[in-house]
C-alpha cells in the first residue's frame, strides 16, 4: 500500500523522480526468503513451525510468488490476471523510472546508487556507511543508529 500511495502521490510530470531497485533471480529470492523467515520473529509473518522446516518441505507449498512487482507496477491485484502486455508495461515503466541493481553484482549495483545520487566514496563517513550497508549480516534484524551517506557535504543519523 505505500509502495501506490508513494507513487501516486511523490511523481507527476512536474516531480520526477527515480526509483532503486534490486532484483535478483526468482529462486534464488524465494530461498533467501525462506532462511530469513526461519529466524525473523519480529515479522508479522513468522510462524514458529518454520523454524525446523526443510528448505523442500516449505516449498510444497505455494508461498505468495505471483509476480507482486508486476503487479505493482501495473495496478493489477492478486486476483487479477497478468497478461504479456502487463510485463511489457511494467519492464517499460522498470527502464524509465527505476535505477536498477542486481543482487548478483550487489557492490556494482552500490556504486550505481550512489553515482546517480553523487555520493562521495572516498569520504571517511560514506566508507564507515556503505561498510555497514553492505556487511554480510544481510538479515539480521537493524537495532541502532545506521549512518546516512554525505550528500552535498552533510551526514545524518537515520533511527532505526
Amino acid at each position: 500500500q505505500e509502495f501506490k500511495f508513494a507513487t501516486a502521490t511523490l511523481f507527476s510530470p512536474e516531480h520526477k523522480g527515480r526509483m532503486f531497485a534490486l532484483f535478483r533471480h526468482p529462486i534464488d529470492r524465494a530461498v533467501s526468503k525462506f532462511y530469513y523467515l526461519q529466524k525473523a520473529t519480529w515479522e508479522i509473518t513468522y510462524n514458529e513451525r518454520w523454524k525446523k522446516m526443510t528448505l523442500e518441505k516449505w516449498a510444497e507449498r505455494d508461498r505468495g510468488e505471483n509476480n507482486w512487482m508486476v503487479r505493482m507496477l501495473v495496478g493489477k491485484n492478486n486476483k487479477d490476471m497478468l497478461t504479456t502486455d502487463d510485463l511489457e508495461l511494467a519492464k517499460e515503466i522498470v527502464r524509465t523510472k527505476f535505477v536498477v541493481g542486481l543482487m548478483d553484482s550487489f557492490d556494482e549495483s552500490v556504486h550505481r546508487f550512489n553515482a546517480f545520487l553523487g555520493v562521495d566514496e572516498s569520504d571517511a563517513l560514506n566508507q564507515q556507511c556503505i561498510g555497514q550497508f553492505t556487511s554480510s549480516e544481510g538479515d539480521s534484524h537493524p537495532i541502532g543508529k545506521l549512518l546516512k551517506p554525505k550528500i552535498n557535504g552533510t551526514a545524518t543519523l537515520i533511527p532505526m
